[in-house]
């Protein structure tokens, strides 16, 4: 059995190793407004909007975003939970919101409405990682979130096939 010193010892190796490591920069090139471009060269905004990009895994047909959420393509790859509560993020001005309203409402789930104008919903929906309206956030019996949709189009996948499982 190794003692502390001789741990200690290795540690202090891995850091010595760690600090020679050099490597080369490398380039990133994406798409920008239609053309490609250095990812360095471009502006604070742009950069901020490429590092929210979403990364499409065509393997597992799902989405990871960096609010670490889960957003499904299709209903087959959605696990199959019955969805108890949803939570909608909504603003005035939004043109979609009073279609997604009146859908949500029909509904026989518990419905918490929030409109993003008000300071405090606005940080819940921060929180959420919540970037368009309208948003609903769809929860399980245990509290965890199983889906997010942003249409009516979005919420008739989810729940006809919700009421045939």
């Amino acid at each position: 059995m190794r003692d502390l010193s001789q741990i200690q010892a290795d540690i202090d190796q891995v850091k010595v190793d760690l600090a020679n490591v050099h490597g080369n920069e490398a380039e990133v090139y994406t798409r920008i407004v239609g053309y490609y471009r250095s990812v360095r060269n471009w502006n604070k905004g742009k950069r901020d909007e490429y590092n929210k990009r979403k990364l499409f895994e065509l393997s597992c047909s799902r989405t990871q975003s960096a609010g670490s959420q889960t957003e499904y393509n299709t209903k087959q790859d959605m696990p199959q939970t019955h969805i108890v509560s949803i939570e909608l993020f909504t603003k005035k001005t939004c043109p979609n919101c009073p279609a997604v309203i009146d859908f949500c409402k029909n509904l026989n789930v518990q419905l918490t409405t929030c409109s993003v104008e008000t300071p405090e919903n606005e940080q819940r929906a921060k929180e959420k990682a919540v970037r368009s309206a309208p948003t609903v956030i769809c929860y399980d019996s245990d509290g965890k979130e199983v889906v997010r949709a942003y249409s009516v189009e979005d919420l008739q996948h989810i729940f006809v096939s919700e009421a045939i499982a």
